[in-house]
């Protein structure tokens, strides 16, 4: 008998099985590994037991007794902390205050000790080896790997029983990975660890069992000791990422970065290896010009221009998808056939907002979806729902260069070969790729040439 266990789950949404009669039981004290093509209901999974979505048929039952999850509250209350990988935190709150949200100490008159909170939040962030965590800088100034980190203790606090961490080491370089290997292998002590992972290696040196999804079926579960890469990802139903052959390249310089002595030729891809996530960050603010303080020169196609709002961007061709979608992104709720206009709305003989918008872009020289390789089942779909599928929010045939932040973070097989093909792609046509990732394999795949900063 498991610690918990899944009977029988089903959830449908708007008339697409997410879950399928799907069993799925977590032991005592291990760590058990979920993976599956995006789609497939890992998500879901967690947000059943993170009580965000209720199972249309099935059970849920902790140490042998019936439970019933219906909200957040009530996940915590049995003890399951779930760390999602595309978190919405309160950005101007500190890290501690988020820690021990709920949990702050109570001082004289039932006001709250900012002192014996943080003290708590420093003890607690110790015990799990980030005696180095910066506890007192407000959220919007951490890292991407800070921000994990706190994703993870928050829900190892409140996860009594259950932990569950949803790709979060997605995008960390490798000693942040080693680190937060060892924050999983703390949760599993006297309880137990969920990690949901595209990163099947990963899964394999960190994992006891390993479950395989496939839409919204289970595929089977498999005992770490006796599988092996092969046999999961056959289970998973998807081939390897391969990198497509590379396009050539011309002389013609399409985007110059005088500051940092870089030129960028029309079919060429470089690589960009940023030793800090921050100076990732601010280069690209630099050049879309997010960051008024960090705005600089640069030329396109020989034209010297000074970064102004991401406006400007969009008018002198540069196309960016990027890392932290959620943050820059923030349209996440309108439909998807919205969100495709908006972004392609300078190749549109139409200058107004909204569905007649759409209807001029579709009438009009381009063809938006299928520019942007957008995979989704209606049009009519919230545009969140593009998440981890596809660069569906680029408007490619106009510009002139395209940063490439991190494009295949979180996403499977079938999608990383379909971002490689797209990226090839545009280089054929003549435009010069910028590519900033972590991945090493992805890299050395798809760049022309590489530089440090």
């Amino acid at each position: 008998m498991g610690l918990i266990e899944l009977t029988g789950v089903t959830k449908t949404f708007a008339g697409i099985k997410a879950l399928d009669d799907v069993d799925f039981d977590i032991r005592g004290g291990e760590i058990h590994g979920l993976v599956g093509a995006n789609g497939a209901g890992k998500t879901t999974i967690a947000h059943i037991f993170a009580g965000i979505v209720f199972p249309d048929a099935g059970s849920l039952k902790i140490d042998g007794e019936p439970v019933s999850i219906k909200s957040v509250p009530d996940a915590h209350k049995h003890g399951i902390g779930v760390a999602f990988q595309m978190s919405q935190l309160i950005s101007n709150i500190t890290a501690s205050q988020y820690l021990m949200l709920g949990r702050e100490h109570k001082g004289r008159f039932g006001m709250v000790s900012e002192r014996k909170t943080n003290a708590s939040a420093r003890e607690f962030l110790d015990r799990l080896g980030l005696s180095d965590f910066p506890a007192d800088t407000a959220i919007g100034q951490l890292s991407e790997a800070g921000k994990k980190y706190l994703e993870a203790a928050r829900a190892m606090q409140i996860g009594s029983r259950l932990v569950i961490f949803d790709e979060t080491t997605t995008g960390l370089p490798p000693e942040d990975t080693g680190r937060m290997s060892n924050i999983i292998r703390m949760a599993a002590q006297n309880r137990a660890a969920v990690v949901i992972s595209h990163d099947i290696p990963f899964i394999l040196s960190l994992c006891d069992r390993v479950t395989v999804l496939r839409d919204g079926r289970r595929a089977g579960t498999f005992n770490i000791s006796s599988t092996d890469a092969g046999e999961i990802i056959s289970a998973i139903g998807e081939p390897s990422a391969a990198f497509p052959e590379r396009a050539g390249q011309s002389s013609d310089v399409v985007l110059s970065l005088p500051k940092i002595n870089l030129e960028i030729r029309a079919g060429e891809t470089v690589g960009i290896s940023l030793s800090n996530g921050g100076i990732k960050t601010e280069l690209l603010k630099a050049i879309v010009g997010v960051d008024p303080r960090n705005r600089g020169d640069y030329s396109i196609m020989g034209v010297t221009m000074r970064s102004g709002p991401p406006g400007g961007a969009v008018r002198h061709r540069i196309g960016l998808s990027g890392d932290e979608r959620k943050l820059r992104n923030s349209a996440l709720y309108i439909t998807v056939r919205k969100k495709i206009a908006y972004a392609c709305m300078e190749h549109s003989n139409l200058k107004y907002g909204g569905d007649s918008l759409f209807g001029g872009i579709l009438g009009g020289r381009h063809d938006p979806i299928k520019e942007t390789a957008a995979t989704t089942s209606s049009l009519f779909e919230p545009s969140e729902a593009l998440e981890g599928r596809s660069p569906g929010e680029l408007m490619l045939r106009g510009v002139n260069a395209v940063i490439f932040d991190e494009p295949s973070r979180g996403t499977d097989e079938s999608a990383k070969s379909g971002i490689y093909s797209l990226m090839n792609e545009l280089a054929r046509q003549g435009k010069g790729i910028i590519l900033l990732s972590l991945n090493e394999q992805e890299m050395d795949g798809m760049c022309d040439r590489r530089i440090d900063l």
